[in-house]
């Protein structure tokens, strides 16, 4: 079962769909969510510190 704070890796599309790459994600849906339903809700992660423009 995926617990939340745990970190995963999914799949995550290109913006055009063509492909897509395995990023890091933290589960952020609580665990009661996480048994009952089929869905979790997460939030991508980046390690880009590149202030946005």
């Amino acid at each position: 079962m995926l617990d939340q704070r745990d970190i995963v890796l999914i799949p995550i599309p290109f913006t055009d769909l063509s492909s897509y790459r395995r990023r890091p994600v933290i589960i952020v849906s609580n665990d009661k969510y996480n048994r009952e339903t089929d869905d979790i809700v997460v939030v991508a992660m980046t390690s880009n510190l590149k202030p946005a423009d």
